[in-house]
């Protein structure tokens, strides 16, 4: 049979696949069968018909190819880091306490290679495409890093994902714990097969397959994280300065990892937090290295703020030696790395006050108790009033929040969780972040300070002990309002999975000012001329979770702490704000 191009018959005897007559206004197919003829698309229509359904039928049937293939494997292998410093060191002319000593002695312990059949390929399909989604791509975004396919160098499209959508939109180191800003960079610098690479590649793919529907730590991604920690380990054997570097990045990305696994895996591993004691280990190796540089005190920096919140929520204190590193005034300058002082102070504080609770065979007397629990307290207020000095001394406009009233955010937003009459907004989510932490960390003093008075309960008999409850008490729902203000700005009206690529039609709120220079009203933040959108779809659930988390596990603790009080229904909103994240960030079951 010669072909002679498409059809030229109307749409219903095309559909029926039956010959048409052509005849118009309608086919003589049409009036038998009492039909209204739908008419005769232009020649074009047929000759370029869409293919979008042929591509999205063949697609879906190599992504169920994959799923039967990948589902009788299931990685399973507990990998774990130890990092020590050698205990001896080669003779060197430079200065012992300049440079690192010797080689690291890198400890793989449960590391049980994974095993590919012959036919595993490198090349992984990571995005499916859904067919809901491919007709809303507009041809014209050229700012997309996600093809429609990512048959070819997935590692390499993860990554430019991950770093179009989830690094910072503004360059502002008082803001930063210096890990966003730093990321790009040393990966940039580091060689193709380097550790970092690795280590970033198996933590983009993590993210993008998340995003595809695809699981976390599915095969892929446990792969190349296999392959991080394999030549990490023997990376670290004789490294110089730059490589140093670049090992304690890859370090840290090797515990964002765990992180992921902790918010995505129902079973996750149980040793969670082995990668910040080896990030620990390669800092105090690097001895006065560590002030030396810029790229070696904004690491310094990044690494003392991945164990301040772990050591909070585990009410752990400071590691044995980390004190005098994380204190060290080189790594002090910033306003957020004066926060993170404060906050190493907060938690000695309250290890201390756990200590004191645990201690049950003590041979302290009463009068010593009630001494202990009296200096928590004076401790404890002397804290809390560094933090609102710090506050108090923040001048920057960008940092402090503009409020937009119920009446001026759209149906949608209050639907998906608006508390109070009001929200906040900034010009950048660092800026949110910073907020929040603040006021989270002040929580962690306030709740010092419920906790010894309850222990302590015949304090209250005097009038400056009842005094210091009742103000407590009101900064805690003053603070926790603050923090419950901040969701719509962060989440918008999202109440299922959104993927960044489709981030424009998420409602953010935003309030309207007067240029201070031109007079020209603009928006704050900019929905239009930035990509704020983008960034909060990727991670602004992920910024406000562990937040809303820690409030709940204060109201609601799992032991005999002593519960934050809050008013009528807050807690319910802010379960139901957890449980919305549950929905639209993927994360596990609910934690209560």
């Amino acid at each position: 049979m010669v072909y002679h191009g498409p059809s030229a018959g109307c749409k219903a005897c095309r559909t029926r696949r039956v010959k048409c007559d052509q005849r118009k206004p309608s086919c003589n197919n049409c009036i038998r069968r009492r039909a209204v003829c739908p008419g005769y698309g232009d020649v074009f229509d047929g000759a370029h018909r869409s293919q979008n359904k042929v591509v999205i039928r063949r697609v879906e049937k190599q992504n169920a190819a994959k799923d039967a293939d990948s589902a009788s494997s299931t990685p399973g292998s507990d990998l774990s880091l130890e990092i020590s410093p050698a205990t001896t060191s080669t003779s060197s002319n430079d200065s012992a306490t300049t440079k690192p000593q010797g080689p690291l002695q890198w400890i793989i312990y449960s590391a049980t290679p994974e095993e590919h059949g012959e036919g595993y390929s490198k090349t992984l399909q990571l995005g499916k495409i859904h067919p809901a989604r491919l007709s809303k791509i507009d041809p014209s975004a050229t700012h997309m890093s996600i093809p429609d396919s990512l048959k070819q160098s997935p590692e390499d499209a993860s990554v430019n994902f991950f770093f179009r959508f989830y690094t910072g939109t503004i360059d502002d180191p008082q803001l930063h714990h210096s890990f966003a800003l730093l990321w790009q960079p040393l990966y940039l610098r580091s060689s193709a097969n380097s550790p970092l690479r690795l280590a970033t590649a198996a933590v983009t793919v993590n993210i993008t397959m998340m995003w595809s529907f695809q699981g976390c730590d599915a095969r892929p991604a446990r792969k190349l994280f296999t392959e991080a920690i394999a030549a990490t380990r023997e990376a670290i054997n004789n490294p110089t300065e730059r490589d140093m570097d670049e090992l304690l990045m890859t370090i840290l990305l090797f515990d964002l990892y765990d992180s992921l696994l902790l918010h995505y895996v129902r079973n996750p591993p149980t040793n969670y937090g082995k990668h910040k004691d080896g990030a620990l280990a390669l800092v105090k190796h690097r001895g006065l290295s560590n002030y030396t540089s810029l790229v070696g005190r904004a690491l310094t920096n990044a690494t003392r703020h991945n164990f301040l919140d772990y050591s909070l929520s585990h009410r752990l204190p400071m590691p044995v030696g980390s004190q005098e590193i994380f204190s060290h005034p080189a790594i002090g300058e910033s306003r957020a790395a004066q926060l993170d002082v404060l906050t190493i102070e907060t938690v000695n504080a309250q290890a201390r006050l756990w200590a004191l609770r645990r201690d049950v065979s003590s041979t302290m007397t009463r009068t010593q108790r009630t001494k202990a629990y009296e200096d928590l307290i004076a401790d404890a207020i002397r804290i809390d009033e560094l933090f609102m000095t710090w506050k108090r001394a923040i001048t920057c406009r960008d940092w402090l929040p503009l409020f937009v009233s119920r009446e001026e955010v759209p149906p949608s937003i209050l639907g998906a969780g608006f508390y109070g009459t009001k929200c906040a907004v900034w010009k950048d989510l660092a800026a949110a972040e910073m907020y929040n932490l603040h006021a989270l960390r002040r929580l962690f003093v306030l709740q010092m300070i419920r906790q010894s008075l309850a222990d302590e309960p015949t304090l209250l008999a005097e009038t400056n002990y009842r005094t210091y409850l009742a103000k407590a008490n009101a900064a805690v729902q003053s603070l926790v309002d603050c923090i419950c203000e901040t969701i719509p700005f962060h989440l918008g009206d999202t109440v299922v999975p959104t993927n960044p690529l489709y981030s424009s039609e998420v409602a953010m709120p935003c309030k309207i000012v007067r240029d201070p220079s031109t007079g020209e009203p603009r928006s704050i933040p900019d929905l239009e001329g930035s990509d704020f959108r983008m960034r909060a779809a990727a991670s602004g659930g992920w910024m406000v979770f562990s937040h809303l988390v820690d409030i709940y596990r204060l109201a609601e603790p799992e032991d005999d702490a002593e519960p934050i009080v809050l008013r009528a229904g807050q807690l319910d909103w802010i379960k139901g704000q957890i449980k919305r994240l549950q929905t639209t960030f993927l994360y596990c079951d609910p934690l209560w």
